[in-house]
C-alpha cells in the first residue's frame, strides 16, 4: 500500500512556538483553517512511496545527503498574504541558502520517485484562505515586525496520518557538516 510522504526542513522550537501563536491569532479572527494544526515547517517536497523498500532507499539517500549538508542561519522577516495563503518569507540571503539546500536534496532523491516540489521557501501560517479571510490576515499581521531567526540544521521525513489528516514526523536527519570528498582524486604521495 502506498504512503504519502512529506519532506520538510525543520525549524527551531522557539520559531515554531512563534508561528503557532500567529496561527492562534488568525484562528481567533476567522475560526478553523487549513494548516491550523500543522507543526510549522518548510516544505521541500511531497511524494507517494509504493512500499517500504523504496522508503528505505530514500531514507539511506537522505542520511548520505545530510552528512554533507551544512547548517546555516536563516531569518524569516516578512508576512505575505497573497492568493490563498498567509505565509512568512525569508530574507534574501536565507532564501538563496534554503533554495540551494532544497534543490540539492530534491535532486538527490528524484531518481527514486516522482515528487511534487515546493520551490519557494516559506512557513505557512494559514492555507486555503478565502478573500475575506486573507483580508483579515493582512490586517492582523500588517504590523508584524518581528523576525524568526534559527539555525537550519535538519530535515524531517513525515508520513500522512489518515486519522488526524496531518503529517507525523517519522524521522529527523541532522545536517552533519562534513566535507564531501567523493569527487576528489586521492593521492598516496
Amino acid at each position: 500500500m502506498s504512503k504519502i510522504i512529506s519532506l520538510t526542513i525543520g525549524i527551531s522550537e522557539s520559531a515554531s512556538t512563534d508561528v503557532q501563536q500567529m496561527k492562534g491569532e488568525l484562528s481567533e479572527a476567522i475560526g478553523w483553517f487549513s494548516s491550523l494544526n500543522s507543526i510549522p515547517h518548510i516544505t521541500l517536497c511531497e511524494f507517494e512511496v509504493p512500499g517500504s523498500k523504496t522508503l528505505n532507499r530514500i531514507d539511506s539517500k537522505l542520511e548520505w545527503l545530510c552528512k554533507t549538508e551544512f547548517s546555516t542561519d536563516v531569518k524569516f522577516d516578512t508576512v505575505s498574504c497573497d492568493t490563498t495563503a498567509a505565509v512568512i518569507l525569508p530574507d534574501k540571503k536565507s532564501n538563496e541558502n534554503l533554495k540551494r539546500i532544497m534543490k540539492r536534496i530534491r535532486n538527490g532523491i528524484r531518481k527514486f520517485i516522482k515528487i511534487y516540489s515546493s520551490y519557494n521557501p516559506h512557513i505557512s501560517i494559514g492555507r486555503q484562505l478565502g478573500a475575506a479571510e486573507l483580508e483579515l490576515a493582512k490586517e492582523i499581521f500588517s504590523n508584524w515586525n518581528e523576525h524568526l531567526n534559527f539555525i537550519c540544521d535538519h530535515l524531517c521525513l513525515r508520513i500522512f496520518n489518515e486519522k488526524t489528516q496531518q503529517y507525523d514526523v517519522i524521522k529527523q536527519f541532522p545536517f552533519e557538516n562534513l566535507i564531501d570528498r567523493s569527487g576528489e582524486q586521492l593521492s598516496l604521495f
